[in-house]
C-alpha cells in the first residue's frame, strides 16, 4: 500500500458519492426503478474490454424482491436483476452455501424468467417462483413457475394465473408441508376460478372460498401456519387489508388496519403486520405506526412501542434474536433505523456493527431471509453498514457484522499479490465471496472460489480507530506476509504485520511486529520477499522484539529482525512506500522522506547512497530489472528530466521520462517480461487515454491502455503469466461490473518448439 488511509478517504470521495447516494424511493411493484449498476455494454467500447473479467462483482445489477433460504443454507433470490455476482441470472439466481458460488437457474439464455421476480418459497424439493412474468426457462408459464431442486427442470403449474383485466402477478408466496399458497393479482389458477390468492397441493390449484378482494385489489402478504392462512393486502374484503381464512371460511382480525399490508410473520401465538397504515382496530383504535402485532388467542392488536416513521415496513421475518423488520423507514422507536431494524419483543434497535458509524442500508429494504445467524435483506439499496452490498446483504447476528454475497471483497483493495492460482488481497473490506474475511483474503483462479484467512486482521492503532486495515502483501514460498494498520491477527496480537502459513493456516506476529508511538500515524505499506523472509517498508521507528530502532525500514530474515543502518542513519526520516532489491544484493528504496536523500534512495548492504537525482515529490512504487530502475509517485519532475509520476533510470543514466509521462500519480507497477504496468489516478498519457491503468512495452518505447480501464483508483496491481490483477478503489473494469477487483487478460496456451 502507497498512500495514507486519509489520502484513500479523499481520492475516494467522488467515486463513493454516487455509491452511497441514496435511491430515490419507489414502490415495490411500480414501474422499474432505475438502474444505479449499469449492466455491462453488449459489445465492448474500447480495444481490450473483452480482456478484463466480468466475475469479480457484488450483488445484482438491479433490485431484489424476494429471498428464501433452502434447508441446506443455500440462497435463492429474485428480482428485477439479470446479472448476479457477474453472472447472468435472469431475475432468479441460487447461491450455493457449501462452494460460496452464484448459479443460474437454467442455462443458456433460457435461464429465469423473463420479468420480475416478487415472492420465493420452498416446498419439498420444489422452489416456487412468482411474479410479473410469463416465460420460465424460455417455455411458458404465467406469472408463477417451479423450479425442482433435485432434476434442476421448470415446470408451470398447470398454466400458472390469468387475469381480466392485466397481466396477473403473484406477489406474495408461503408453503406448509406440501400446499403452497399464492397470493397476488390474478382471477383464475390453472383454469380454477380464485380471486387473488390460490392453494397448490403438487398437482393441482384449489380456492379459498371467494378469496381476497376483487379483480382490482391485490393481495401483497401471506403467512400460513396448518390450516390457518393470513392474508394482507390492497382490499377491503373480507377484511380490511388483513384477513384469516380457517380452512373453511374467511374472517377479519379485528376490524383490520387503515392501509395496504405489505408483509406479515408468524411467531408462536402473534402475527406481526407491517406496511402502509397508521392505525389498526379491535374494537378500540391502536396507533401501531406501519408495524402491529395481532394476538391470535387475545384476538387483539398492540402496537412495538412508537412503531416506525413510514411510509411503510415492506418484510418482515423472525431472527434468532428478535423480529426483523425492513422498508422504507429511517427511524424505529423513535431511534435511527435506516431501513432495518430489529424488535426484541420489548424495544427497538437498529442494526449495525459496534465500530461502524452507519447503521442499516442507504435505500428501500424490499425482503428478509433468515437461516440460523444469518439475516438476508434485498431491496434498492447500495450499501449496507457503509459496506458496498448492491441490492443484496447479509447481516449476522453472532459477529454483529454486515456481508455483502458476491464474488469480490466489498470494500477498497489496497494490495494484491499473486502466487500460482492463489491471488491474495489485503484492504478494507469484512467480506469476500461473502464470505466473513477482515481486511486480507484468497481467492482461488481455478476453482473461482473465496477464503478467509483465519479470522484475518483486527484493530487499529489510530486514536479514532475505523477497523482494521490491510496495506501490503508478499508472498514468499507457503508465507503470506500482511502489512498495514492493525493490532491483531488471527486473534492474536500482531503490531501492523504478520504471518500466515498457507500449510499449516495458522499466523506469526514476526517478534511483535513494528510501531512508532500513539501519536504517530503508523503502518507497513510495503513488503518484497527477501531470501526466507521479507523487506518492510512503512511509517515506524521501533521492531518490538527487543524495542530495536529501526525508522521505517527492516528486514525479516526468516526467523529474526534486521535494520537498514550504517554509522550516521537508521532507516529514513520519512515513510517509505516501496522496497525494490536488486541483482546486485542491494535495495532501491522510494518514499516521502529527506535523508539519507529525498524521496528515493539506494542500500548496498552497509550504506545509503544515490547517483540519480532526486523526484521532487514522494515515490510511492518501485520496479527493477537487470539494467534499470522504475519509479511511479507524485512527482512532476524526476531530476531534471522533466518526467511526471513515472521515470526510468538505464545503465548508469539518470531518470528519464517514459514517453509523454503520466497526467497523475502512479501508485503501484508491476513487470511482466518486457511489460511493465502501472496503476494509479492517472487518465492520459500525451493524447491517448489511460484510465488509472497502463502498460508500458520496454522494446517498443510506447504507452498502451488496458481497454477502457477503471472508473476509479487503482492502488495495486499484480501479475502471473496470463493475467493482470488490479486492485483499489473501483466499481467497473473494461465497462463492466467489477467491484475493488479486476483481471485483464487471458489464458496462453505455450506449445512445445518442435525440431526437425
Amino acid at each position: 500500500m502507497i498512500i495514507s488511509r486519509w489520502s484513500r478517504v479523499l481520492i475516494g470521495l467522488a467515486w463513493l458519492a454516487s455509491l452511497l447516494a441514496v435511491p430515490p424511493a419507489q414502490s415495490l411493484h411500480a414501474a422499474a426503478p432505475a438502474r444505479l449498476v449499469p449492466p455491462p455494454p453488449a459489445q465492448p467500447a474500447v480495444a481490450g474490454d473483452a480482456l478484463w473479467d466480468s466475475r469479480l462483482a457484488l450483488g445484482a445489477n438491479d433490485g431484489t424482491f424476494a429471498a428464501v433460504f433452502a434447508p441446506n443454507g443455500d440462497l435463492y433470490v429474485g428480482g428485477d436483476f439479470t446479472r448476479v455476482a457477474g453472472l447472468s441470472a435472469n431475475h432468479v439466481a441460487r447461491w450455493n452455501a457449501a462452494t460460496n458460488h452464484w448459479s443460474a437457474l437454467g442455462s443458456g439464455a433460457a435461464n429465469g424468467v423473463n420479468n420480475r421476480v416478487y415472492a420465493l418459497a420452498i416446498a419439498g424439493n420444489v422452489l416456487y417462483i412468482g411474479g410479473a412474468f410469463n416465460q420460465a426457462g424460455g417455455g411458458s408459464a404465467k406469472a408463477i413457475a417451479g423450479w425442482n431442486l433435485n432434476t434442476q427442470t421448470w415446470s408451470t403449474l398447470n398454466g400458472g394465473m390469468l387475469h381480466a383485466v392485466t397481466g396477473p402477478s403473484v406477489n406474495a408466496l408461503a408453503a406448509d408441508g406440501s400446499n403452497v399458497y399464492a397470493g397476488g393479482s390474478f382471477d383464475s389458477a390453472g383454469g380454477v376460478g380464485a380471486q387473488n390468492i390460490a392453494r397448490w397441493n403438487g398437482a393441482a390449484w384449489s380456492a379459498l372460498s371467494a378469496g381476497a378482494g376483487t379483480t382490482n385489489d391485490v393481495v401483497e402478504a401471506l403467512a400460513v401456519s396448518g390450516s390457518d392462512v393470513y392474508a394482507g393486502g390492497r382490499f377491503t374484503t373480507p377484511g380490511t387489508h388483513l384477513a384469516h381464512y380457517n380452512g373453511a371460511a374467511w374472517s377479519q382480525l379485528g376490524s383490520g388496519v387503515n392501509g395496504d399490508v405489505l408483509a406479515l410473520a408468524l411467531s408462536g401465538g402473534t402475527l406481526y403486520a407491517g406496511g402502509a397504515f397508521t392505525i389498526a382496530t379491535d374494537g378500540s383504535l391502536h396507533t401501531v405506526n406501519y408495524i402491529a402485532q395481532w394476538s391470535i388467542g387475545g384476538a387483539a392488536w398492540s402496537a412495538l412501542d412508537t412503531g416506525l416513521d413510514g411510509p411503510d415496513a415492506g418484510a418482515i421475518a423472525i431472527g434468532p434474536d428478535g423480529v426483523y423488520v425492513t422498508g422504507r423507514f429511517q427511524h424505529a422507536g423513535g431511534n435511527p433505523a435506516s431501513r432495518v431494524a430489529l424488535w426484541n419483543g420489548s424495544a427497538w434497535s437498529y442494526v449495525k456493527a459496534p465500530a461502524s458509524f452507519v447503521d442499516g442500508v442507504n435505500a428501500n429494504g424490499y425482503a428478509l431471509a433468515v437461516h440460523g445467524q444469518d439475516v438476508i435483506v434485498t431491496g434498492g439499496f447500495t450499501t449496507a453498514g457503509g459496506w458496498p452490498a448492491p441490492y443484496l446483504a447479509r447481516w449476522n447476528a453472532t459477529d454483529q457484522q454486515w456481508y455483502s454475497p458476491g464474488n469480490s471483497v466489498n470494500g477498497t483493495v489496497n494490495a494484491v499479490a499473486v502466487s500460482g492460482n492463489d491471488v491474495y488481497v489485503a484492504g478494507e473490506f469484512t467480506s469476500a465471496g461473502g464470505l466473513a474475511a477482515s481486511s486480507v483474503a484468497q481467492w482461488n483462479a481455478a476453482t473461482d472460489t473465496w477464503s478467509a484467512l483465519g479470522a484475518g486482521l483486527a484493530g487499529c492503532t489510530s486514536l479514532i480507530c475505523l477497523g482494521p486495515v490491510g496495506d501490503a502483501l508478499a508472498v514468499n514460498g507457503d508465507f503470506v506476509y500482511v502489512g498495514g494498520n492493525f493490532t491483531a491477527a488471527g486473534g492474536g496480537s500482531a503490531q501492523d504485520i504478520a504471518r500466515w502459513d498457507g500449510v499449516n493456516h495458522t499466523w506469526n506476529n514476526l517478534g511483535g511486529g513494528v510501531s512508532c508511538g500513539i501519536f504517530c500515524s503508523e503502518g507497513v505499506y510495503a513488503l518484497t520477499p527477501d531470501g526466507a523472509g521479507v523487506d518492510v517498508g512503512g511509517h515506524f521507528i521501533t521492531i518490538t522484539a527487543g524495542a530495536v530502532t529501526a525508522n521505517n525500514l527492516a528486514r525479516w530474515t526468516g526467523s529474526a529482525w534486521q535494520t537498514f543502518a550504517n554509522v550516521s542513519y537508521t532507516g529514513t526520516n520519512g515513510p517509505v512506500y516501496a522496497i525494490a532489491p536488486d541483482a546486485f544484493g542491494g535495495y532501491n528504496i522510494g518514499g516521502d522522506f529527506t535523508s539519507p536523500r529525498t524521496n528515493y534512495v539506494y542500500f548496498d548492504g552497509s550504506d545509503f547512497f544515490s547517483l540519480l537525482s532526486a523526484p521532487n515529490a514522494p515515490v510511492r512504487a518501485l520496479a527493477v530489472t537487470n539494467n534499470a530502475i522504475y519509479i511511479g509517485g507524485d512527482f512532476t519532475n524526476a531530476g531534471s528530466s522533466g518526467a511526471d509520476h513515472i521515470a526510468q533510470a538505464i545503465g548508469i543514466g539518470d531518470w528519464q521520462p517514459l514517453g509523454a509521462s503520466l497526467n497523475n500519480s502512479v501508485y503501484s507497477l508491476a513487470l511482466r517480461g518486457n511489460t511493465l504496468f502501472a496503476g494509479g489516478t492517472f487518465t492520459q498519457t500525451g493524447v491517448l487515454g489511460l484510465e488509472n491503468i497502463a502498460a508500458w512495452d520496454l522494446l517498443g518505447s510506447h504507452w498502451s491502455n488496458l481497454g477502457s480501464g477503471a472508473d476509479g483508483p487503482i492502488l495495486s496491481v499484480a501479475t502471473d503469466a496470463n493475467f493482470v490483477y488490479a486492485g483499489g478503489l473501483f466499481g467497473a473494469a473494461g465497462g463492466k461490473v467489477s467491484n475493488f477487483l479486476g483481471r485483464w487478460g487471458q489464458y496462453q496456451l505455450f506449445l512445445p518448439t518442435l525440431r526437425r
